[in-house]
């Protein structure tokens, strides 16, 4: 029909995409000590809302008016 489809380009070699960094990369980056000490707080603070909030739901849910059987 001689339509001009796009072929994906598989690569000849298996690396790592970027030549400036190995197989394992670091879990901390290039990130100051104290941005982990100070992403604490709003991270328990999150834990903390999804926690209530599966607890709030789940203690609606189970309501006797929802006449719900086990």
């Amino acid at each position: 029909m001689g339509l001009d489809t796009p072929k994906l380009i598989v690569p000849t070699e298996f690396k790592p995409t970027r030549s400036d960094r190995g197989w394992f990369v670091l879990p901390f980056g290039k990130n100051p000590w104290w941005w982990y000490l100070a992403s604490f707080v709003p991270a328990l603070l999150v834990t903390i809302l999804i926690f209530m909030d599966q607890q709030i739901s789940a203690v609606i849910v189970n309501r006797n008016e929802n006449k719900l059987k086990v």
